[in-house]
């Protein structure tokens, strides 16, 4: 343990006896400071873990529609406008194996599987972006797709983030 004040190593002497003798700092202050800073880290994270565990919930219960209803749904309250993008580099070897996949003309699960994890990426982007503005449903949910150079591809979402309730 080191002084908070000046920096200097805290012996066990200078610990028994509650004094840096270095800069004269009382060492019980500074213990306490240590404990409540502790304390406050651990709310913290215990405050993050909650936050998380309520989003993983409204997720696992989030509506999504390319539509514009929900079937036995009624919506409350158009909230917002909404969209999310992933850009994602394709890397040297899924741009040789589409290559290759071009050229024998097969699918390509390499390149297939970095459009998925992108398309995942921007929809669970646009859902924390709803949930944001307080919406427990997206409608219209649409896709687009750009490819800027020849290995980075970008997966742009949007919807209309809506609140809806059961009828």
């Amino acid at each position: 343990m080191i002084c908070a004040k000046c920096g200097e190593k805290l012996t066990e002497e200078m610990i028994n006896s509650g004094l840096c003798y270095q800069c004269g700092q009382n060492i019980c202050i500074q213990k306490e400071t240590e404990i409540f800073n502790e304390k406050l880290k651990e709310e913290k994270l215990q405050k993050k873990k909650l936050q998380e565990k309520v989003l993983k919930e409204q997720i696992e219960h989030f509506l999504m529609t390319t539509g514009y209803n929900f079937e036995e749904y009624k919506i409350i309250k158009y909230n917002k406008v909404i969209c999310a993008e992933t850009v994602i580099g394709t890397g040297f070897f899924s741009e040789f194996s589409a290559s290759l996949s071009d050229f024998f003309g097969v699918e390509d699960e390499g390149f297939a599987s970095k459009l998925d994890e992108a398309r995942s990426s921007a929809t669970y982007k646009l859902i924390r972006k709803a949930i944001n503005v307080n919406a427990n449903a997206i409608l219209g949910l649409d896709f687009d797709y750009a490819l800027f150079s020849k290995n980075i591809i970008a997966v742009i979402v949007n919807g209309t983030a809506v609140t809806v309730e059961k009828l």
